[in-house]
């Protein structure tokens, strides 16, 4: 992998940190992050100082509503959310990879830890509780599914397609359980019904009296889990594959851990 690069400018009185990867690709790309600013170039051209400079009210605009709503929904640092209940992340070098507590709530990150293979492990814990609540509903809910994928999805919990495939982000593993089969029953009701229309809704309603509470709960969800630390990594492509260090938590501000 390419080597990542920091530094510090200074927009408009503003002190922000920014991040430069110089990869294989065509086009540059920003990314503005509660963090910073993640700049990616091609390998031999572009120069990130002046294309911060050139994109700096966007970057402003963006990176001041990010902060906003980090102040909203602000947790600990080192706090990773999982099945609707708050995990401490502590860094145990006794440890290989990971080691998850659910009677402490406790996520130990050992020195080989790999965010593929956390990312993996919550892909399965997920897809766990998924089929576990597809066995439960009775017979009458068409339930034939034709496969379920998860992965990291920018802009929705979960989506369906006319081939009758179930997809889901990644990120529901973070709920709690009620919520998870929520988003599920909701998939499953667009075997039905394809739009979002009155008739979908008491479908819906037929379960969740009070889905028009739920969806605004989940709307909140959705803006505090893209704001969690750990969660900005591991949807971060050129990070997903990276074992981590105790220095590479700290690169995205997760501060110093300790257990």
């Amino acid at each position: 992998m390419s080597s990542t690069i920091k530094n510090t400018i200074i927009l408009d009185g503003v002190s922000l940190e920014y991040y430069v990867r110089r990869r294989r690709v065509k086009n540059t790309r920003i990314e503005v992050k509660p963090w910073g600013v993640l700049v990616v170039l091609p390998v031999n051209c572009g120069e990130p100082l002046e294309l911060i400079e050139r994109n700096k009210n966007w970057i402003l605009k963006v990176y001041r509503r990010l902060k906003e709503n980090e102040l909203l929904y602000q947790s600990p640092v080192n706090v990773f959310p999982l099945l609707g209940a708050s995990y401490t992340l502590i860094l145990d070098e006794q440890i290989n990879k990971f080691e998850v507590d659910h009677i402490r709530h406790l996520i130990r990150i050992g020195s080989n830890f790999n965010l593929a293979g956390f990312k993996n492990f919550l892909k399965k814990t997920l897809l766990d509780r998924i089929l576990l609540f597809l066995n439960s509903l009775p017979g009458e809910v068409d339930k034939q599914y034709n496969k379920i994928t998860i992965k990291n999805q920018k802009t929705r919990w979960a989506s369906c397609s006319v081939k009758r495939n179930l997809n889901f982000n990644i990120k529901m593993i973070s709920l709690p359980v009620k919520l998870i089969e929520f988003i599920v029953f909701h998939e499953l009701m667009h075997f039905k019904i394809r739009s979002h229309s009155e008739s979908f809704y008491k479908l819906v309603a037929c379960r969740y009296p009070d889905y028009q509470a739920i969806r605004r709960i989940l709307n909140e969800y959705f803006i505090a889990f893209n704001l969690n630390k750990l969660w900005q990594l591991i949807c971060q492509p050129h990070f997903s594959k990276q074992t981590i260090s105790s220095n590479v938590f700290r690169l995205v501000g997760l501060g110093s851990m300790s257990g």
